[in-house]
């Protein structure tokens, strides 16, 4: 998730309180059966194991969490809460066509059908990497067409 471009991953942190409840509980269920000391931090082997027994995921899908969860920000063989709900949204969020679309539309205020970090940021507040997310712009704006793609 770490290595995703800013603006999915501000995308994502926007959209994480409407992910189901249900969905969300039982992430949450799964990671605290392992937080044994209650510190907020799991072994991200012992996670992919407990997901593969308890959580619906195959191996290699318990694989591909493992290598993004590896990659976080925090490194090594522990893993947040935090960090484990944003990998798991970026592996179970897709967007369609439509959607983008709409997303898009809604960033692009003024409909010049270009979107800027201005816009990014107004419309997304708090949950930008503002230097992260300036340093992808690199002062330009996105046409649909960039948005879909970094979005994918």
């Amino acid at each position: 998730f770490s290595k995703s471009n800013a603006l999915k991953r501000a995308v994502l942190r926007a959209i994480t309180p409407v992910a189901t409840v249900e969905r969300v509980a039982l992430w949450a269920d799964h990671f605290e059966a392992l937080d044994q000391d209650g510190d907020g931090k799991v072994s991200i082997h012992d996670l992919a194991r407990r997901l593969v027994d308890h959580g619906g995921l195959s191996k290699n899908e318990a694989a591909q969490l493992s290598v993004v969860l590896a990659e976080s920000d925090e490194g090594g063989d522990l893993v947040s809460y935090s960090a484990f709900l944003a990998a798991c949204l970026s592996a179970h969020v897709t967007w369609d066509d439509r959607q983008l679309r709409s997303l898009f539309n809604r960033l692009d205020r003024n409909q010049s059908g270009m979107v800027s970090f201005e816009d990014v940021h107004k419309a997304l507040g708090d949950v930008v990497d503002v230097e992260s997310l300036q340093a992808e712009f690199a002062g330009r704006e996105l046409t649909y067409s960039d948005f879909r793609w970094l979005m994918s």
